[in-house]
């Protein structure tokens, strides 16, 4: 668990960012469930 937290920031973010879209071309319309959290996030 302490080893996720050593990866630099920009990489987590990258990596969320790719994690994110490909979510979101294998769940397609089902990601509208939890499409809300972008809403918190923002």
């Amino acid at each position: 668990v302490l080893r996720i937290l050593r990866i630099p920031l920009h990489w987590q973010i990258l990596a969320a960012l790719i994690l994110g879209a490909l979510a979101g071309v294998v769940l397609g319309e089902s990601v509208l469930a939890v499409s809300f959290m972008g809403d918190l996030f923002l």
